[in-house]
C-alpha cells in the first residue's frame, strides 16, 4: 500500500506542475501583452504600471518554465529557466513599437497555419541558443529543456499573431487625424503622422463583400442599419451611434471640413506619386534608354518606391469614403468638394503614367521591387476606379467632366463591366 500510494503521488505531482505551468504561461503572456499595448499608447516615457507588468510577465514565465521542466523530470531548473525567461522577454513583440496594419489581416487560424513552420523553427533555434549558453554553467536534460523551450518560445510567437489587429484605427481621435493630415508630405520624422492618419481612414472604411443579396444596402453591399464605420461622424458631419458628435463635424482652423482636408491630403499624395512616375517616363521618352545612367535611375526608382505604399492607401481610402457617401453623406460634404471628379481625374492620370512606366521594362533596367511596386499601384488604382464607376454609374457619373483621353479610358473600362 505505501508503495502504491507513493507511485500515485509521483504521478500526480508532475501532472499538477504541468497544469500550473499551463496556467502561468498564458498569464505571463497576458501581462506582456498589456505592457506592449500600454507602451504603444503612451507618447513618451515609461510608467510604473508598465514596469510592474513587465516584471509580472517575466516572473510568470520564469515559474512556468521551472514547473514545466519539473513535470518532465528535471530537478535543477532555475538557471536554465532564467535563460529561457530572459530571452523570451527580449523576444516579445513591441520592443520598438507596434507596426501599423493598413488593412484588416486574414483570419487568425489561417495566419497560424501559414506561420507554423516558422514558429517551430524559430522556437527551436532560440531553445538551442539558450542551451548552448547554459551548457558550461549547469547540467541539464536535453529532451526536457527542448520541449520546455519550444512551448515557451512558441507562446511568444503566437502572442505576436494574436496581437495583430488588436490596436485598430478607432483608438485615434478625429482631432489628432485632422492635425496629422495637414502635416508636410514626408517619409520620415513628424511627417509620418500623415501616413498613419491616411492609413487609419483607409482602414476604417474597408468592407468585405459577404456574397449576400440584401434588399436595402449601401454602396458596399451592406445593410443600412449596421453601425457606421469609425470616423463617419467626422468625415460626413453626421451623428454616429458610436461617436457623439454634432452635425457640423470637425473643422480645420481655416474653416474647411474634415473631409475637405482629407481630400486635399489624399489628392496631394496621388499627384506627387504620378509626378515621380512621369519623371522616369519623360526622361526615357525624350532621350531613350541612355537618358539616365544607373545612379540617376536608382534615385528616381527609390522616389517612386518610397511613395507607392502611401499612394495605394490614399487611393483605397478616398475611393471607399466617396462610395460610402452615396448613402451616408446627408449634408452633401463630399458633393460640395466635387470629390468624385477630382479623384477620378487623379486616378486616370496615375493609371496612364503607370501604364507607360510598366511598358518601359524592356527598355530600362528596372529593379524587381520597382516593377512589383508599379504593378501593385496600377492594380490598386484600377480597382479603386472600377469601384467608383460601378457605384456612381447611375448616380452622377455623367456629370464628371474629364479630358478626351480620360473619357476614352473610362468608356473602355465601362465596356469591360
Amino acid at each position: 500500500m505505501p508503495s502504491c500510494h507513493a507511485c500515485r503521488h509521483s504521478k500526480i505531482l508532475p501532472l499538477g506542475a504541468a497544469l500550473a505551468a499551463s496556467v502561468l504561461l498564458p498569464l505571463g503572456r497576458l501581462f506582456g501583452l498589456s505592457a506592449v499595448v500600454m507602451r504603444s499608447t503612451r507618447r513618451r516615457g515609461i510608467s510604473l504600471r508598465q514596469v510592474i507588468l513587465e516584471i509580472l510577465s517575466f516572473l510568470c514565465t520564469l515559474v512556468s518554465c521551472c514547473l514545466f521542466a519539473a513535470s518532465l523530470g528535471e530537478s535543477e531548473s532555475w538557471i536554465m529557466s532564467l535563460a529561457l525567461a530572459t530571452v523570451s522577454q527580449m523576444r516579445q513583440l513591441g520592443r520598438q513599437g507596434l507596426s501599423w496594419v493598413y488593412f484588416p489581416p486574414t483570419a487568425t487560424h489561417r495566419r497560424v497555419k501559414a506561420q507554423l513552420p516558422w514558429i517551430v523553427a524559430s522556437s527551436l533555434m532560440l531553445t538551442l541558443f539558450c542551451m548552448v549558453l547554459m551548457m558550461a554553467t549547469s547540467s541539464f536534460s536535453f529532451g526536457s529543456w527542448l520541449c520546455t523551450g519550444l512551448v515557451v518560445f512558441a507562446s511568444v510567437e503566437l502572442q505576436e499573431i494574436f496581437l495583430e489587429g488588436i490596436v485598430g484605427p478607432s483608438s485615434a481621435e478625429g482631432s489628432e487625424l485632422l492635425e496629422a493630415l495637414v502635416q508636410p508630405l514626408s517619409c520620415e520624422g513628424p511627417g509620418l503622422s500623415r501616413w498613419l492618419a491616411l492609413a487609419a481612414l483607409a482602414h476604417a472604411v474597408v468592407y468585405r463583400h459577404q456574397g449576400q443579396m440584401l434588399s436595402k444596402t449601401t454602396a458596399f453591399g451592406y445593410p443600412m442599419d449596421i453601425q457606421p464605420p469609425a470616423f463617419a461622424a467626422q468625415v460626413f458631419g453626421t451623428r454616429s451611434k458610436a461617436v457623439s458628435m454634432s452635425t457640423s463635424g470637425l473643422q480645420a482652423p481655416d474653416g474647411r471640413s474634415f473631409f475637405a482636408v482629407y481630400l486635399q491630403s489624399g489628392l496631394e499624395v496621388l499627384r506627387e506619386f504620378t509626378i515621380r512616375v512621369q519623371c522616369i517616363v519623360a526622361a526615357s521618352r525624350h532621350k531613350g534608354a541612355k537618358a539616365l545612367d544607373l545612379s540617376q535611375l536608382q534615385v528616381l526608382e527609390a522616389d517612386v518606391l518610397q511613395l507607392a505604399p502611401l499612394m495605394r492607401i490614399a487611393a483605397a481610402g478616398l475611393c471607399g469614403w466617396i462610395c460610402l457617401s452615396r448613402d451616408m453623406d446627408d449634408l452633401g460634404k463630399v458633393q460640395r468638394e466635387d470629390a468624385l471628379s477630382k479623384v477620378i481625374y487623379e486616378l486616370c492620370g496615375a493609371l496612364q503614367a503607370l501604364k507607360r512606366l510598366i511598358s518601359l521594362r524592356g527598355l530600362l533596367d528596372f529593379a524587381p521591387p520597382t516593377v512589383r511596386g508599379a504593378q501593385s499601384s496600377f492594380e490598386e488604382a484600377q480597382h479603386s476606379l472600377y469601384q467608383l464607376l460601378m457605384t456612381f454609374e447611375h448616380c452622377g457619373l455623367q456629370q464628371v467632366i474629364l479630358p478626351p483621353l480620360y473619357k476614352r479610358m473610362l468608356e473602355d473600362m465601362m465596356r469591360d463591366f
